[in-house]
């Protein structure tokens, strides 16, 4: 049998084929290499500020005395706020009689009820979106030993405002009951230290001076009451709205009169499922369409 004929076209052709392939194959290793340090690269380039919240908001007590009427607080921080240097709205939260005390033993008395017990209870949303923007709200909850004066009020905000980085154009107010009439009268002096106030059930008549004020600070209120509440009459909501929009209002004011009896609204209506009929939203993102 006949060896085969060395043939030089076909050696140089497999050649070729083989080189081609090495280079192919090589290509493609340092294509995926490059994105995957790309991809590492963008991961460690996002801005810590940037990072969405997905994880409960923090809740600490703090017995701390801000002044004689104030003997500590709680702050509910966005779990990610040590890693970041961004400011954040804040809900400054007053709440009603039965969570008076002295700290110590009884601040946990301000968990009870409405704002603060979603976010003891961690169930609170960590994240809102809103205009395509990610917004993770604060949380002030004082405790007062007794019914605070509006210099009370204003000195517990005025405390936290120098301590923690709040976004001082997004302040919102609420407050129920006790907490409701400390609102009003907050906001009837203060207009313009607020974004928005949303007082629920408070034993507190607008004077036509500070109606007048509000209107004209163009404050966004959006009061709330049972309308069969046997404990505050669903009047004084009702008087006071009316009286900020007698003044003619940029933004008019607005309330949600539920038809039903007692006294609790608020725990109702801080649930952010909670959407309040004739609106399209719940209170926090109405809430984040306004800043000063």
């Amino acid at each position: 049998m006949k060896p085969a004929k060395f043939n030089p076209l076909y050696s140089c052709l497999l050649f070729s084929v083989l080189i081609c392939a090495c280079q192919k194959e090589g290509v493609q290793q340092i294509s995926e290499d490059k994105t995957a340090q790309q991809r590492t690269l963008q991961a460690q380039t996002i801005a810590p500020n940037d990072v969405v919240e997905t994880k409960p908001a923090v809740l600490k007590a703090y017995n701390v005395k801000i002044n004689a009427n104030t003997p500590g607080y709680y702050m509910a921080l966005p779990a990610r706020y040590d890693s970041t240097t961004k400011r954040y709205p804040l809900i400054y939260n007053l709440s009603g009689m039965t969570e008076l005390g002295t700290g110590g033993t009884t601040l946990s008395r301000v968990l009870i009820e409405g704002l603060p017990k979603l976010f003891s209870l961690k169930t609170f949303p960590p994240n809102f979106v809103y205009g395509g923007k990610n917004y993770a709200f604060m949380m002030f909850a004082p405790q007062f030993t007794k019914w605070p004066t509006v210099a009370d009020v204003k000195a517990a905000i005025d405390y936290v405002k120098a301590r923690f980085r709040i976004d001082t154009t997004r302040i919102y107010v609420t407050g129920y009951s006790m907490g409701g009439a400390n609102a009003w009268e907050y906001v009837g002096k203060y207009a313009e230290k607020a974004a928005a106030v949303l007082p629920m059930a408070g034993p507190y008549l607008l004077s036509s001076t500070e109606a007048k004020y509000i209107a004209t600070k163009n404050l966004p209120v959006w009061g709330f009451h049972n309308d069969f509440d046997n404990y505050v009459p669903s009047y004084t909501t009702k008087d006071n709205v009316n009286l900020i929009n007698s003044f003619n209002p940029i933004i008019k004011a607005k309330m949600t009169i539920r038809p039903t009896g007692s006294h609790d609204v608020w725990d109702i209506v801080v649930a952010p499922s909670y959407i309040p009929p004739g609106s399209t939203t719940n209170i926090y993102l109405w809430m984040l369409q306004y800043h000063r």
